[in-house]
């Protein structure tokens, strides 16, 4: 998400924390509709590629730990 510009990290918390609609984004930032959706997509796409790096750090750092707290970690991630 660092890699991201200040206006791709600026639509989409307008859109998801503000809760603003398309309409009032393009209004607010003078940009087309097609743009803010594209801005908005590429920060989704940046924030799962940033989530799945951070997931995969975890999962081999869990293989690593005894087994048996392994087995009841599952569980509980099977269960959640």
């Amino acid at each position: 998400m660092q890699k991201l510009t200040n206006r791709q990290r600026q639509i989409p918390e307008l859109k998801y924390y503000e809760e603003l609609g398309y309409d009032e984004i393009i209004k607010l930032t003078s940009l087309k509709y097609k743009s803010v959706r594209n801005i908005v997509n590429e920060a989704l796409k940046a924030l799962k590629e940033s989530m799945a790096a951070i997931v995969l750090f975890f999962l081999t750092k869990i293989k690593s730990l005894p087994t048996q707290f392994n087995d009841t970690f599952i569980l509980s991630i099977k269960y959640f």
